[in-house]
């Protein structure tokens, strides 16, 4: 048994001279961007359910404030969501169920439209078994010849298209329910374990548009929400592309309870616009070192019976008591707050707190050893009503006073006039470690010729000179220096010998630059 328990902060050299530079400046405060810009991300659906659009919803605009929590049942053992209540008072907010067991499924669709029904959010796996061995888990390890799935009259073709329109008929009894599904599919996709992912990234995709364009376009199941579930390596040549995906993300069994900041770093690199989950762990990470380490999981899933069972009861009382950490007492009735007409557009917020007698701060973080007490303020240009939560607030009113002491976090949420909702959090906690910016790498191409890493060249005057500095995936382009522009790639007619400038904002918002310097012949 792996046995967790709660320590005293660590605070790295970082992260301590960082905290003595802001004391040096009079500053009692860590200033985090707390602005909301509101420009809604769609779903991949063209014609989503009104539920799917309202959960989706849901879920970006919590994305980075607080983590929902998840927990995957299995039907043999324990019942893994009775026991954690048992342990920790609380229920998680999204259930997982898996399609892996025909006899079974029934049960799961049950499950599944109950927890939606009691205000939860369900979530769906499918361990699909290799068409033309069989179901069940060893099978979905099994290797066939993936090709033959697409070629019609093969046993693995025939196998394919049985199971895929069995499981959409099960699938069916939820939308025709009005239950919205965080549909993951092909999990752990790019690991080489299971069938699909053992032949190849091309094939996989292959797949995953075969399963889309059938469930979406022809058996008309607006209720799912893709989940693109990879494994640590968020690897972009396995991904099919942002019209066949809602959100992505990746899964480790790590024996600790770290944020797992790397592979988060790593899964923004992929897309940085999607809500990001932890879609299965072995146990849940750390939320003070989620938000201390800008960590921010959407949601968590963890996995089911000896996982569970072997996490720290202790531990798991004090993640499911977390005020970051979203319960099933603690989801909105998404609907009432969500599913707005999509005329209406959610407001754009900002936040500031006041600790003690002191000045107002334009942010949404302080040290729980500030002061005594403070204000948290939340303001919007538009009419509407705000509701609180977490960290003693309560009511609607803007402005809200706590008493300091403890971490924690607060929630405003504000709906306004013509029904959008939109938040803000304010912590209460350690500051935040710095974001570190991201490592470039230059890539040029002169004329026609091939790309190579460099960054500096002599060329002739009128000559076309192309820039693809990397990262490839993830965060914001700029250009400066006789160029403007926001794509990566950029191209650039040489005249006059010059430097080119790219300039690439990450997920948590650091900046970083790469010089291109080109010379003239003159």
């Amino acid at each position: 048994m792996n046995t967790h328990t709660l320590s005293k902060k660590n605070i790295t050299a970082q992260l301590i001279i960082l905290i003595g530079i802001v004391f040096s400046l009079g500053f009692n405060s860590c200033s985090i961007k707390t602005d909301t810009i509101n420009n809604e991300i769609k779903l991949s659906n063209p014609n989503p359910s009104k539920e799917a659009v309202a959960v989706y919803r849901y879920l970006n605009d919590m994305k980075g404030k607080v983590i929902l929590s998840g927990q995957m049942w299995a039907p043999w053992g324990i019942d893994e969501i009775e026991y954690v209540y048992n342990i920790t008072g609380k229920y998680p907010a999204i259930r997982g169920q898996d399609l892996i067991t025909e006899t079974e499924n029934d049960n799961e669709i049950r499950l599944a439209t109950e927890w939606w029904k009691k205000g939860g959010i369900p979530t769906i796996m499918w361990h699909w078994g290799a068409p033309s061995v069989g179901e069940g888990y060893p099978n979905s390890q099994a290797e066939i010849n993936i090709e033959n799935c697409f070629i019609e009259g093969t046993t693995e073709y025939n196998e394919m298209w049985r199971e895929l329109k069995v499981k959409a008929t099960h699938l069916e009894k939820l939308r025709d329910a009005n239950v919205p599904i965080l549909w993951r599919p092909f999990h752990e996709l790019n690991g080489h374990w299971f069938w699909y992912g053992k032949q190849g990234s091309e094939n996989f995709k292959k797949l995953w548009k075969t399963m889309y364009n059938y469930y979406v376009h022809e058996r008309g199941l607006n209720n799912l929400i893709w989940v693109f579930c990879h494994t640590g390596d968020a690897n972009p040549e396995w991904y099919p592309g942002d019209e066949f995906v809602d959100m992505a993300g990746p899964d480790t069994y790590a024996l600790d309870n770290s944020p797992q900041t790397e592979m988060f770093i790593n899964a923004n690199q992929l897309n940085t616009k999607y809500p990001l989950p932890f879609h299965e762990c072995g146990i849940p990470p750390n939320p003070d070192q989620c938000l201390a380490q800008n960590a921010m999981w959407s949601w968590w899933m963890q996995w089911h019976t000896s996982h569970l069972q072997h996490t720290d009861t202790t531990y798991l009382k004090y993640v499911y008591n977390h005020s970051l950490i979203i319960t099933l007492d603690e989801v909105p009735d998404i609907m009432a707050l969500y599913s707005w007409d999509s005329k209406c557009k959610p407001s754009d917020l900002s936040a500031r707190i006041k600790v003690d007698q002191n000045e107002w701060g334009n942010n949404n973080t302080i040290m729980f050893d500030d002061g005594e007490s403070a204000v948290f303020e939340a303001k919007s240009n538009n009419k509407g009503q705000w509701k609180w939560s977490g960290y003693g607030t309560s009511g609607n009113n803007e402005q809200q006073k706590v008493t300091l002491g403890t971490k924690g976090s607060a929630l405003a949420m504000f709906t306004n006039d013509c029904g959008a909702t939109s938040s803000l959090v304010f912590n209460v906690g350690e500051m935040r470690e710095l974001c570190q910016p991201t490592p470039l790498a230059p890539m040029m191409k002169i004329g026609n010729g091939e790309w190579s890493g460099i960054n500096k060249a002599t060329v002739k005057a009128g000559e076309i000179i192309s820039f693809g500095p990397h990262p490839v995936h993830g965060g914001n382009w700029r250009w400066e220096g006789g160029t403007s522009g926001n794509t990566r790639e950029k191209t650039f007619e040489a005249s006059v010998t010059t430097t080119i400038t790219a300039i690439h904002t990450n997920f948590c918002g650091t900046e970083s630059y790469i010089n291109f310097e080109i010379i003239v012949e003159q």
